[in-house]
């Protein structure tokens, strides 16, 4: 037999579960454990007139879509898609490799079920579940909430559960973002050269490498510009004599050793004079 599926479409991106969504009401309980219900309210029924738990539209994604779709099928025969991944304030529980959670589940799709953070999927119930020590737990009393809230507190003789309804996302390989394939190598490729060859040099540049060649060339160009005028300047300051700040360096004088002749006294050749008288 067939089941019933629903298909809300596509899962709204902007959605996140509000706080409040993590309050609890009373579901059931039994002479062991009790259920307390987490994005839920009270809701009255037409048929018996007595007050009963249902999903909170506001605590569910696409509102009151799901959680009227949820409250008349089981929670597996209500998904959204294409949807790939959970939305905000949910964790995902189970995928589609565990085909007992997606019983419904197409071999062209892929199943994800996403329960509130903190709570896990029981396959059994068809529903997320988290144990809990202590919650602040209110009572439906018709359609209105009582005024009072009750805190309960875990016993020797009874376990509480936090219960809540799982979102189901489906999606098929068409849905995934498309992404720029690069080509692949062919095994042959891959292998390594035999040896003594040459890998030929890969034809033309990436756009990045291209770039980065036309940023190293002026820099490399500039470095041996600067390399060969420092190299230039070294050499003309060892060709060049120091000079003295101020002064002009002079070639240094030196005196060429004495050749004096010896003296000789000439000989008297002097003859000797006369005196004479003159007359008066």
């Amino acid at each position: 037999m067939s089941r019933k599926l629903s298909n809300i479409g596509p899962l709204p991106t902007a959605f996140s579960l509000p706080s409040h969504c993590r309050d609890g009401l009373y579901k059931s309980c039994s002479t062991t454990s009790c259920d307390v219900q987490r994005g839920a309210r009270c809701a009255l029924s037409t048929a018996s007139g007595d007050s009963s738990v249902v999903n909170d539209p506001g605590c569910w994604p696409s509102g009151d879509r799901w959680s009227t779709a949820i409250d008349l099928l089981q929670d597996d025969g209500v998904y959204f898609s294409p949807a790939v991944e959970c939305p905000s304030g949910f964790i995902a529980a189970a995928s589609g490799d565990v085909r007992e959670a997606f019983p419904s589940l197409k071999n062209s799709e892929t199943g994800i079920i996403c329960c509130p953070s903190g709570m896990s999927y029981t396959i059994a119930s068809r529903e997320c579940r988290a144990q809990i020590s202590s919650a602040v737990v209110i009572k439906c009393d018709g359609v209105v909430l009582e005024a009072t809230s009750s805190v309960i507190v875990q016993s020797r003789t009874r376990e509480y559960w936090a219960v809540a309804s799982a979102v189901q996302l489906r999606f098929q390989a068409t849905d995934l973002p498309t992404q720029t394939s690069t080509p692949t190598t062919s095994e042959a490729s891959r292998s390594p050269p035999p040896t003594g060859t040459t890998v030929p040099a890969p034809k033309g540049l990436t756009t990045g490498a291209k770039i980065g060649v036309g940023v190293a060339v002026p820099l490399v160009a500039i470095g041996i510009a600067i390399l060969a005028y420092i190299i230039w300047r070294r050499r003309r300051s060892s060709n060049t004599i120091p000079k003295t700040k101020g002064t002009a360096t002079k070639e240094p004088l030196y005196e060429l050793p004495g050749t004096r002749a010896p003296a000789h006294e000439l000989p008297a050749t002097q003859a000797r004079s006369h005196v004479h008288e003159l007359p008066e």
